[in-house]
């Protein structure tokens, strides 16, 4: 894995900001602007007297302050749609939705996982959304390729990739990233984990924090228990150089050498070599958080939980590679948001997931941004983020260059939309947070150094936009 790398090869202006940062979880979404509402019934502002609709809005137990914040938003935006929450712990979230779709009783919205594309498009939980898209010419190259295409399904595939759009995606995430005790590496004199380690190493240091009792109980670990479900087992396989199928997806390898070594792998973890935390049932805490384990490999969801941490640093760090093949993969998806197939608004549904990928429930960041990134450096030590932007306030229109107003609005009456936001003085972030500026300038400076050479490619053609800007921030 190449540290601070942008790895998509078409990135459009928000998406640049949002993959950049996509080991924190952050929205994908890459509109321009918020687009235009599809008719008079779905019109934002005044309800003057427009029926009122009621969506109920289906997620698992996950950031429910940050949904308050975005339900009240849009409720603001559109008052003649009311919005109900549905909320569900993971674990009964996803047969809750099947039986309540069987019934004729399902949410209009619900929130989705990869692990359940297929099998909720199969069973006819989610509806496509290409006939949406179309009719209100959303451009999906917009969007980061790999999130779009996670959210299509062809019928008679038993993976996704292609095939009708089920789930706009909101979120990119990886749930394998590394974790590691500061303190605790300090006070047993351990070299800090870099790009060296290997699977080798993470029992070597593993050995150093693990503390087993006479009677068989554990006291600490090095490590926490290396396959939750959630994509680990796939990152293990990976990097093994195995896979669980062949690439026309026609035949299973699961039981080929390659990935029976990293179940095997796995197992020796906890039974060989001592170093992991055995499954518990019913884990009730979490077992870095608490200082059961010294490292950990884990969701980026967890970093605004661990950035309340007092009792300890921490920071993240390179994955360990598998010792022969080098590879230290990790995982990556999209979450995202689908429209049920007994949903009574589709499309006032629809109008909601327009405005939270492509409207102000996407350009929200401007609001949040400097606490993201706050939050961000106080659990990493060390990091880069680049995002592009437009370099003047864009509610002001206190634009220097008359062509530069002239263009952007001429865009906006396209779209029929307005442009949220802008920052005219990036020094407002070296200010706000512990950041500095490490490099800026127009969008067509960009090139191979970061990786997106047909971004500045076709943006360097763009001289009629000079406030079109991009920006990179790094720790001081």
């Amino acid at each position: 894995m190449e540290n601070n790398a942008l790895v998509s090869k078409r990135l459009s202006r928000r998406a640049f900001l949002q993959t950049a940062a996509a080991t924190a979880g952050v929205m994908v979404t890459a509109a321009c602007a918020a687009p235009a509402p599809a008719g008079d019934t779905m019109a934002s502002g005044d309800a003057g007297g427009m029926e009122t609709v009621e969506l109920r809005l289906a997620y698992w137990g996950f950031q429910v302050e940050k949904q308050g914040v975005l339900q009240e938003a849009f409720q603001e935006a559109y008052p003649n749609i009311k919005l109900q929450e549905d909320i569900t712990s993971w674990s009964n979230y996803w047969q809750k939705m099947l039986a309540s779709t069987a019934a004729g009783d399902s949410p209009d919205i619900m929130h989705h996982s990869p692990y359940y594309h297929v099998r909720f498009a199969h069973n006819g939980v989610t509806i496509p959304l290409d006939p949406f898209v179309e009719r209100d010419g959303v451009d999906l190259n917009d969007f980061y390729e790999g999130a779009i295409t996670q959210g299509r399904w062809q019928p008679g595939q038993i993976r996704c990739g292609s095939g009708d759009l089920h789930a706009f995606p909101t979120v990119w995430h990886s749930g394998t990233m590394w974790f590691w005790n500061k303190n605790w590496f300090a006070e047993k004199g351990i070299s800090d984990p870099d790009e060296s380690w290997t699977w080798d190493t993470i029992v070597e240091a593993g050995k150093e924090f693990t503390v087993i009792n006479d009677d068989g109980s554990a006291e600490s670990y090095g490590m926490d228990t290396p396959v939750d479900g959630n994509a680990r087992m796939n990152f293990w396989i990976f990097q093994a150089g195995g896979a669980f199928y062949d690439e026309d997806y026609n035949g299973c390898l699961i039981k080929e050498d390659e990935p029976m070594e990293a179940f095997q792998w796995m197992v020796d973890l906890i039974n060989e070599h001592e170093v992991a935390m055995p499954p518990e049932a019913n884990l009730q805490f979490n077992p870095f958080e608490t200082g059961r384990v010294a490292f950990a490999v884990m969701g980026d969801w967890m970093i605004p939980s661990f950035s309340e941490i007092e009792d300890f640093e921490w920071d993240v760090f390179t994955p360990p590679a598998h010792p022969v093949t080098g590879k230290n993969t990790i995982d990556a998806y999209q979450n995202g948001i689908s429209i049920t197939s007994s949903a009574p608004h589709p499309d006032e549904s629809w109008e909601y997931i327009k405005w939270l990928t492509m409207g102000d429930g996407a350009v929200m960041y401007a609001e949040t941004i400097f606490p993201f990134l706050n939050s961000l450096c106080a659990g990493i030590s060390s990091f880069r983020i680049a995002f592009d932007y437009f370099a003047e306030d864009l509610q002001e229109r206190a634009f220097e260059r008359e062509e530069d107003l002239e263009r952007i609005e001429a865009v906006e009456r396209a779209m029929g939309a307005s442009f949220p936001t802008g920052f005219k003085d990036l020094a407002v972030f070296e200010a706000e947070t512990p950041l500095k500026v490490l490099d800026s300038g127009p969008i067509g400076d960009l090139g191979e150094a970061y990786g997106i050479d047909e971004i500045a490619e076709n943006m360097a053609t763009d001289e009629g936009l000079s406030v079109y800007q991009f920006c990179v921030l790094g720790t001081r």
